[in-house]
Order: C-alpha cells, then sequence, then structure tokens
C-alpha cells in the first residue's frame, strides 16, 4: 500500500521534470527520507 503510493508520488516528481537534475536530487532526498522513515517504523 505504501509501496504504491510512494511509486504514484516519484512517478508525479518525474513528470514535473522539465530540469533531470533537480528532480533526481528531489528524488534522492525523498528517497532517504523515506528510508529513514521506515528503518524508524521497523524499530517502533
Amino acid at each position: 500500500e505504501g509501496k504504491q503510493m510512494w511509486q504514484s508520488f516519484r512517478d508525479k516528481l518525474d513528470s514535473y521534470g522539465d530540469d533531470p537534475e533537480f528532480s533526481k536530487k528531489v528524488i534522492k532526498a525523498a528517497d532517504d527520507t523515506f528510508n529513514l522513515f521506515r528503518e524508524w517504523m521497523e524499530v517502533k
């Protein structure tokens, strides 16, 4: 479920890709945030 939401979020970001470098940075930051969040959830 969360994975699907994440994928559509990323697809949305990709569609903003007038500036591919910018969207890569955003996606990387979002990925890092998401991974931290998931680790935190697993610890709880």
